[in-house]
């Protein structure tokens, strides 16, 4: 993807927005957006992504990303799907369309805090749940 964004663009480091909806992705290369630091909205809607580590790539990568779409993945159908992926990007304004609120905000920290003990004290949670 890198090489074919590259042919197309002057300087696609610069680059701000992506659609890659779609595009039948099933996962997310963890170098793929490494060279666009400036990407503030992604769109990953209709595609077959289905882990949670698809997202902590994205995650590392686009740390200043503002809007994510991802409806239309399998992994929208994963519980606590809307809070984990609140949770991973701290910059997020706007999930699938949606306005990301402080409550929102709130909800997916008070989740990430409890997520956390729950793993510290040796309980497992299926990946399904996660």
């Amino acid at each position: 993807m890198h090489e074919a964004l590259s042919a197309v663009f002057d300087n696609p480091g610069m680059l701000q927005w992506l659609d890659l909806s779609g595009n039948q992705l099933t996962s997310i290369p963890a170098d793929v957006f490494a060279a666009y630091p400036e990407l503030f909205t992604l769109h990953l809607h209709g595609n077959s992504l289905r882990k949670y580590s698809d997202i902590d790539t994205l995650a590392r990568r686009l740390p200043r990303l503002h809007s994510i779409t991802l409806h239309g993945n399998p992994l929208e159908e994963k519980k606590h799907y809307r809070n984990y992926v609140i949770a991973s990007f701290p910059h997020l304004k706007q999930l699938n369309f949606s306005s990301v609120t402080l409550g929102d905000r709130d909800k997916a920290e008070t989740w990430t805090r409890i997520y956390k003990n729950t793993r510290a004290s040796g309980s497992k949670i299926h990946e399904d749940d996660h």
